[in-house]
């Protein structure tokens, strides 16, 4: 069985990947077309052509939840402390995990697989500053998650 402290390490080691991924998202990669500009969306799959973003994130994007569901279950019995704070770590995974599949895959369908010849110019620029503004949110959420995830390890260290 794995022990509690690798779980609680494994939640919060995922936080912070994904964490850091959309801070490097929102400094190195939306600047190149946060414009809305079909062009410069053009421009940015292209140089995508092999791979994206979509390689590193899926596996956070699932894992966060499934390894915060182990944990939370695995910390049910001890303190209400961590249990709460895994509980909100868990939580939060599932709203971004929701939010991922219901809001920016579709958008991401859109601005990053269609045929350039189907862009709507307004279109893009509406659901580029969509994708930006709701990103914002994502990137709280993962912060908040992170923190909750220091905070359990942190009560579980000092409890031992």
């Amino acid at each position: 069985m794995i022990s509690l402290t690798l779980l609680l390490w494994m939640t919060l080691v995922l936080y912070v990947f994904y964490f850091a991924g959309h801070v490097f998202d929102l400094l190195a990669n939306i600047p190149n077309w946060k414009s809305g500009e079909v062009h410069d969306v053009t421009k940015y799959r292209a140089f995508y052509s092999n791979s994206s973003p979509k390689t590193y994130f899926l596996p956070l994007v699932l894992g966060t939840p499934l390894v915060s569901l182990v944990t939370l279950w695995s910390v049910w019995q001890l303190d209400g402390s961590i249990y709460l704070y895994i509980g909100i770590s868990f939580i939060i995974s599932v709203i971004i995990l929701v939010l991922t599949i219901k809001i920016f895959v579709p958008i991401n369908e859109y601005l990053f697989m269609s045929p350039e010849s189907e862009y709507d110019p307004e279109k893009l620029k509406e659901l580029v500053s969509k994708w930006i503004s709701l990103d914002y949110l994502r990137l709280l959420l993962l912060g908040i998650g992170m923190l909750t995830s220091i905070l359990a390890l942190h009560n579980y260290l000092i409890n031992l």
